[in-house]
């Protein structure tokens, strides 16, 4: 992937020109021709819209060491390392993009300020970052990407911190010689071809977490100083095992997602983990359990789906609310147990293609719920484990549950906002809901192809008040 959106203002070239001996700076403004040592902070400066360098000249034929203002370009392998040893500070961005010959020898040993970028990208032959050692910051983001002969990172051993990103892509470099970085906005890990992230152990102030696409990526155990992060993304690595590299994640502030994980098991590596804003499981077909989540306290949504071989919620931490909750096309899911403890749902529940349920035991301290939706559970047979639901705010939503038939254990709901009971194959019976109090946003009983319409209308008689349209249509004679 090649990013260049940006346009640099100092391009190198290997271009003659009769202006200097062997080269030409055009448009260049040199604050200080006297050459000689001097500290970087007082180095002369090379201000310019352009420059042009071939042997024998360039920025380092002013002073031995020189500030650069603005962007700096090294592409084509049209540029003279010997004309930029005395660069050592960039007040803009250092680019180093599209050189098919370059296998080493970067000529930066002397840079110790990079106030912009740093973008290192679709150098095909490059094994080594040094010539970068000197490098402790960079003021924008750092990209090492589309670099497949790159050994390590051990050229970056001075960079501590990137103030925006640090994007590792396309390249099968082992992040050692990164120990020293601690600090950065983002961490995008996307089409890495190396198995773990052990060179990423200094990292302890991360806000957004994103591993991609990552074909042989086995562990994550470099990120074990990550206590807090915004958001997390972990998504479609084949060969992904645990999560122990996330043993001291306390809290994410956002969604966490862990989708598409082939060869993922469980949570493991997640114990201390307390508090998420979203949790989202997708398609992790070798997910079985999910052990690791013990800590888990407070939690604003779930949704779980697409992984066949869970069996059931059991390793879920202590929770007692949630907003929302979804589990969805869980295969081998026969029990509710886990969330035994949920006493409200403040927004939403809802349980979809869950064809391993035969009733919705696990739920039996669930007093109340915004809005429940059942739908699609071929194997549920009844609504045992409602015993204690007195009250669904908004929707009751019972849809084409091809074994439900009978409402028992729904007996405690006393206020529904609105219900609706459609395309039931075999329900026959829905007095457990004759106890209700009030519904206050319309009934609707359509399409039960063994429901007697008798019945149905002896369920409208039987609440104490509907508010709202009623339909009761196309049930059984």
């Amino acid at each position: 992937m090649r990013m260049m959106t940006v346009v640099p203002l100092f391009t190198l070239a290997c271009s003659a020109s009769a202006d200097l001996p062997g080269g030409r700076l055009a448009g260049a403004k040199v604050t200080d021709t006297g050459g000689g040592e001097a500290s970087c902070a007082d180095a002369p400066e090379v201000t310019f819209t352009d420059v042009i360098v071939a042997a024998g000249a360039g920025p380092c034929f002013t002073s031995n060491r020189v500030r650069v203002v603005g962007d700096m370009l090294l592409t084509d392998d049209q540029w003279e390392p010997s004309e930029l040893t005395c660069v050592c500070a960039i007040e803009g961005s250092l680019y180093i993009n599209d050189n098919p010959a370059l296998t080493s020898g970067l000529p930066f040993s002397n840079l110790e300020e990079l106030t912009g970028n740093l973008y290192i990208q679709d150098n095909p032959l490059l094994t080594t970052l040094e010539g970068l050692h000197n490098v402790p910051s960079s003021g924008g983001a750092v990209y090492l990407t589309e670099l497949p002969a790159l050994v390590d990172m051990n050229g970056l051993r001075s960079l501590t911190s990137a103030q925006y990103e640090l994007r590792i892509e396309e390249t099968a470099a082992s992040t050692v010689g990164l120990e020293r970085f601690a600090s950065v906005g983002l961490l995008h890990v996307e089409d890495y071809d190396g198995t773990d992230l052990a060179g990423l152990t200094g990292l302890s102030s991360l806000n957004v977490l994103q591993i991609d696409d990552c074909p042989n990526l086995t562990r994550i155990d470099g990120l074990t100083a990550l206590t807090h992060l915004d958001t997390a993304r972990i998504q479609d690595n084949d060969a992904l095992i645990d999560l122990t590299g996330l043993s001291a994640l306390t809290e994410v502030d956002g969604r966490l997602t862990v989708a598409g994980n082939d060869a993922l098991v469980d949570f493991t590596g997640l114990e201390a983990l307390r508090e998420v804003g979203n949790l989202d499981v997708r398609n992790n077909p070798a997910l079985s359990a999910l052990t690791g989540l013990s800590a888990l306290s407070d939690l604003n949504r779930l949704t779980l789906q697409d992984s066949p071989l869970v069996t059931s919620l059991t390793g879920l931490g202590p929770l007692t609310t949630v907003n929302h909750l979804t589990l969805s096309r869980l295969d081998g899911l026969t029990s509710l147990q886990g969330i035994e403890g949920v006493t409200r749902i403040r927004r939403d529940l809802s349980l979809r293609f869950l064809d391993g349920l035969t009733d919705l035991s696990g739920l039996e301290a669930l007093a109340q719920v915004e809005g429940l939706s059942i739908e699609g559970c071929g194997g549920l047979e009844s609504l045992d484990g409602l015993d204690a639901l007195s009250t669904v705010t908004g929707e009751l939503y019972l849809w084409s549950n091809d074994a439900l038939e009978r409402l028992d254990g729904a007996e405690a709901l006393r206020t529904v906002g609105e219900l609706t009971v459609i395309e039931h194959d075999v329900l026959v019976d829905v007095t457990a809901l004759h106890g209700l109090d009030e519904v206050t946003d319309g009934l609707e009983i359509r399409g039960n192809a063994s429901l007697a319409t008798a019945d149905a209308e002896a369920l409208r008689d039987a609440i104490g008040t509907i508010s709202g349209g009623i339909t009761i249509l196309n049930n059984a004679p």
